[in-house]
């Protein structure tokens, strides 16, 4: 198996245990695909491929997820990507991004400001 194979393999897994976690997390909140929709102000469409496992979700989506469930991102997510898979995941072509998670906050942070802008109503 190449290592491409092996990263589509693991992201597969990966997206069936998240699509397991949100149904699971939906079903127990007794929330419809429309009410988690709205919650996390997703479409429904984006939550309908996220629970058939077909999304590869941004970082964004998963934070709006986890604020509709109450949860951090990390109890979102479960159980650890080493726990699922036996170990770190490692891509074949691998790009830093950014250094550290405060540099991938102030990163998110200036997207989403010159997105909406600081003047827009409803946008911090």
């Amino acid at each position: 198996m190449t290592d491409d194979e092996m990263a589509e393999a693991t992201e597969r897994q990966l997206g069936t245990a998240l699509s397991l976690r949100v149904q699971h997390l939906r079903r127990a909140q007794n929330l419809s695909l429309d009410g988690l929709a709205a919650l996390s102000g997703l479409s429904k469409g984006t939550v309908v491929a996220i629970e058939q496992g077909r999304a590869n979700p941004s970082i964004g989506v998963l934070c709006h997820l986890a604020i509709a469930f109450s949860l951090s991102v990390t109890d979102l997510l479960g159980a650890s990507s080493e726990e699922l898979t036996g170990g770190p995941i490692e891509r074949a072509n691998p790009a830093t991004l950014w250094k550290t998670l405060r540099d991938l906050v102030l990163d998110d942070c200036a997207r989403r400001h010159s997105s909406f802008g600081p003047s827009q109503p409803g946008h911090p």
